[in-house]
C-alpha cells in the first residue's frame, strides 16, 4: 500500500523540511525502531513514516496536539473550523490570552496560533506564556489548517506502532537499543549565544549541548545508530570530531525585521555509522542542488564574476548539458543526477548560465573557439526554469 505524502502541521523553528533530501541521502540502510527525542514539526518522521517509532518533545502543548490528531481528529477539526471562522487580529489576541483546560481546545488553540502568529514562531516568556504577536500579513483561511493532511497524519499514527511522549530527552534516549536509529535535532548551539532556544521557560544552554554529546557517545558504545544536526560551532565540531561530519549551508528566517530575516549559516549533520559511495554521491548532489535553489535568484551573491571571466566553454562541454533535455521535470531530475555523477566538474559552468537571465522564448548565445556566434537556447531555458 502506497504511503500518503505527509507534511508538518505546524511551522517549527529549526524544522528540517528544507534539509529533508540531504538528510535522506545519509540515512542508514536498515534499522529497527525509529526514535526522535526532539520531534518539533516532525518533518523527517512524517517523511519516513516508520512502522515502529518512539517520538518525544519537551513542549507539552505540541505533544498534546500530536496526540489529539491521533485520538480525537474529528472533534479537533471541528474546533479548528470554529477558530478559522472567527479569525481576526482581535480573536487572535483573545485566544492567546486564554489557556483552555480541555485537551482538544488546547490543541486547536496551539495549531491556530502557530498558523496565524508572526512567522509561525513558538516562544514563551518567563511564566511559560505564549507571547508571539499576530501576523499582520493577510492569511488565506484555507492555510490555517489542512484537513486532508491532518487526516493522513492521524491514519499513519493509528496504523503503526507509534509512541508519543512528553519527557526529558534523556529518558527517551535511554530506550534506544542496538540497531535502532535515533534522529537528534536539538535546540542549536551558537558561537555567540544568539541561537533561538526559547521553546520553554528554561531555554537551552551550552551545558545541555555538552550533556547531549556525552549521551551520543554512550549510544555509540551501545551500537545505536544516530544522526545529529546542529550549527557548525567549535563546541560541536571539537567534541564530535571522531564521527563523520557533513557541512551544509542553510538559510534560516527568524527576525521580524525584513532586513535581517535571512540568516545564512552552516549546519552540520553528524553520523556514527558508515554510508557507501552511492550515498555520498547522493549527498553531494543534494547539497549542490539545494544551494543552487537557494541562491540562484540572488545572482549578485551567487555568481563570482571574476571566475566567470576565466571560464572557457567548448562545444564538447555544452554537449554534455544537451543530455539534460527533457519533456518534464521528473525526467529532468533523473538525467541531472546521472550527469552530475559522471561529470561533476561540468557544473562549474552553471553560474555562467544563471548569470544570463534567460526569459521565455529568448535566446542565449556563446562564442565558440572559432569566434563564431552560436545559439544554445533550449537547454539553458530548462536549466534556468527548473533551478
Amino acid at each position: 500500500m502506497s504511503k500518503s505524502e505527509l507534511k508538518p502541521f505546524v511551522k517549527w523553528v529549526g524544522g528540517k523540511t528544507q534539509l529533508i533530501n540531504v538528510i535522506l541521502s545519509l540515512l542508514p540502510k536498515n534499522f529497527n525502531s525509529y526514535i526522535e527525542p526532539f520531534l518539533g514539526g516532525g518533518a523527517l518522521f512524517l517523511k519516513l513514516q516508520p512502522e515502529n517509532a518512539i517520538v518525544n518533545d519537551i513542549n507539552s502543548e505540541l505533544v498534546n496536539s500530536w496526540k489529539q490528531i491521533k485520538i480525537n481528529l474529528d472533534t479537533l477539526t471541528k474546533q479548528l473550523e470554529i477558530y478559522k471562522s472567527l479569525h481576526s487580529k482581535e480573536f487572535f489576541y483573545k485566544l492567546r490570552s486564554e489557556i483552555p483546560e480541555n485537551s482538544i481546545k488546547k490543541a486547536a488553540r496551539f495549531i491556530y496560533l502557530n498558523k496565524t502568529c508572526f512567522n509561525g514562531l513558538y516562544r514563551v516568556n518567563s511564566k511559560g506564556e505564549f507571547n508571539v504577536p499576530f501576523n499582520n500579513a493577510e492569511i488565506i483561511n484555507s492555510t490555517i489548517f489542512d484537513f486532508k493532511n491532518l487526516n493522513n497524519i492521524s491514519s499513519f499514527l493509528n496504523e503503526n506502532s507509534i509512541e508519543i511522549y512528553n519527557k526529558n530527552y534523556l529518558e527517551i534516549l535511554s530506550l534506544a537499543k542496538e540497531n535502532d536509529f535515533v534522529f537528534i535535532d536539538p535546540p542549536y548551539d551558537s558561537e555567540n549565544d544568539n541561537s533561538f532556544t526559547n521553546y520553554d521557560r528554561n531555554g537551552w544552554k551550552k551545558q545541555d549541548t555538552l550533556e547531549l554529546i556525552d549521551t551520543l557517545k554512550k549510544l555509540n558504545a551501545k551500537k545505536v545508530k544516530w544522526m545529529f544536526t546542529n550549527h557548525s560551532t567549535s563546541l560541536v565540531l571539537n567534541n564530535l570530531k571522531e564521527f563523520s561530519i557533513f557541512q551544509i549551508p542553510v538559510n534560516r528566517f527568524i527576525n521580524s525585521n525584513s532586513q535581517d530575516r535571512i540568516l545564512a549559516t552552516n549546519e552540520v549533520i553528524i553520523i556514527n555509522y558508515k554510508v557507501d559511495d552511492g550515498a555520498l554521491i547522493n549527498y553531494e548532489f543534494e547539497v549542490f542542488f539545494k544551494s543552487l535553489r537557494n541562491t540562484s535568484y540572488i545572482l549578485k551573491d551567487y555568481v563570482s564574476w571574476n571566475k566567470i571571466n576565466k571560464i572557457s566553454l567548448s562545444l564538447k562541454d555544452l554537449e554534455i548539458f544537451e543530455k539534460l533535455k527533457s519533456d518534464n521535470i521528473f525526467d529532468f531530475n533523473i538525467k541531472l543526477r546521472s550527469v552530475f555523477k559522471e561529470n561533476v566538474s561540468i557544473f562549474q559552468y552553471l553560474p555562467l548560465f544563471l548569470a544570463k537571465k534567460v526569459q521565455k522564448n529568448s535566446s542565449f548565445f556563446y562564442i565558440d573557439d572559432a569566434f563564431n556566434e552560436k545559439n544554445f537556447n533550449e537547454i539553458i531555458l530548462i536549466l534556468y526554469t527548473n533551478f
